[in-house]
């Protein structure tokens, strides 16, 4: 008698035990799913911050408008006199001179503007890079679960993600490197 109420014991503690497990690798799961959409949703706003800049340098770099301010920046109001002033056509030696320092002044605003939009860019960029470093924890429960086949391809992934950002982050010190070599080449030159 003593020894069935003993079994019994045993097999509704194995039961309870069995049930709490799978409770809880479920809100293991559960909570990592969440912290994964989570991270999808900061990485979908950051890509739209990141498309924004970019839609910005696709619009016409002659427009003398900007989105920031409609009268345009000073920059644009001073050029815009100036094309004024050389409306009357008298094909002087001076008219030439001044249309092409205007020329000269809206391909400076221009390389301002991409310099700053690569500058947002690039902030955005190290932005995600940080946010994708951070680590993916799942929680004890879910951990103990996992068989030892999804520990390893889970440690593989974080490798491969963070090899294939150090490959991103070493490209991108050249590419920063090949423009600004670029850039300092054609100052000298056109100097």
């Amino acid at each position: 008698m003593k020894n069935q109420q003993w079994e019994l014991k045993y097999k509704d503690l194995k039961l309870k035990f069995h049930d709490a497990v799978d409770v809880a690798f479920r809100l293991g799961m559960e909570q990592g799913l969440q912290q994964a959409q989570v991270q999808q949703v900061q990485q979908a706003q950051q890509v739209q911050q990141a498309q924004q800049p970019s839609a910005e340098m696709n619009e016409d770099p002659n427009s003398p408008e900007s989105p920031e301010s409609p009268d345009g920046s000073e920059l644009d109001q001073h050029i815009n006199q100036l094309e004024s002033m050389l409306k009357p056509n008298d094909g002087s030696a001076e008219q030439s001179t001044l249309e092409k320092s205007i020329k000269d002044l809206k391909e400076l605003k221009n390389k301002f503007k991409l310099a700053s939009d690569f500058k947002k860019s690039e902030k955005v960029i190290n932005q995600i890079a940080k946010n994708m470093k951070a680590p993916f924890n799942l929680s004890k429960a879910a951990s103990k679960n996992m068989s030892e086949t999804a520990k390893k391809s889970l440690t593989m992934q974080e490798q491969i993600v963070s090899d294939l950002m150090k490959s991103m982050e070493e490209e991108e010190k050249k590419a920063t490197e090949s423009i600004n070599k670029t850039l300092n080449l054609e100052q000298l030159l056109k100097g």
